[in-house]
């Protein structure tokens, strides 16, 4: 079969081109496995099944608005369809910014029932009203760890007109904490709206 080389120039994208066949290669790094959007009127982001065998790692990257102001943004991990609602230890570094000053403080809980991802969130859909996220989810489907979460998670509140970034770490101890096949995050009170989420697998190599 005869191939064409390219020019050492490049292609130029602006021109029209022809293609049949197929594409074949292997994807670097970070594998996307599933997603969710949606305008308004979503009760919760939930993927069982998600965490396999195929990867150890995942990672879960997203943004929406809570419906209801002051909302806090939760998640527990869910087995064979099942909520885990047990020992669940988090501490995270709590950084806020007002129009005023900056401070810091510790965001801390030891064998709660969910995992706290904020503290209550702004409700306007605008650009600096959005919570977004970067989850890194270690070890969910194993059988004998436990699953940990490295978490970075920014917000606005308009309760107290304050910007916040929790960096931190999620522990799940004992049988809760092994063979979750997925996860669950969702509003404490009301729904989420402009929401956009990706769920990855991390190539082991």
């Amino acid at each position: 079969m005869s191939k064409t080389t390219v020019a050492s120039t490049g292609i130029d994208l602006s021109d029209t081109f022809a293609f049949t066949g197929t594409v074949s290669g292997t994807p670097q790094g970070m594998v996307r496995l599933n997603g969710a959007e949606a305008s308004d009127g979503i009760t919760n982001i939930t993927f069982d099944g998600i965490f396999t065998s195929t990867y150890e790692n995942y990672r879960i990257i997203g943004t929406h608005t809570v419906e209801t102001d002051d909302a806090e943004t939760r998640m527990v991990l869910r087995k064979s369809g099942t909520d885990q609602e047990d020992s669940y230890r988090y501490g995270y570094t709590q950084v806020t910014r007002t129009s005023s000053a900056g401070a810091a403080s510790n965001e801390t809980a030891w064998n709660n029932s969910i995992i706290k991802l904020t503290i209550g969130s702004s409700n306007q859909a605008t650009y600096a009203h959005t919570t977004a996220m970067d989850l890194l989810v270690c070890s969910p489907l194993h059988a004998t760890k436990n699953t940990v979460i490295l978490s970075r998670v920014s917000f606005y509140r308009n309760s107290n007109t304050t910007y916040y970034n929790l960096l931190g770490g999620i522990w799940t101890v004992g049988a809760d904490g092994q063979s979750n096949d997925g996860f669950k995050i969702y509003a404490s009170t009301g729904d989420f709206r402009n929401l956009k989420y990706s769920v990855y697998g991390i190539k082991d190599s």
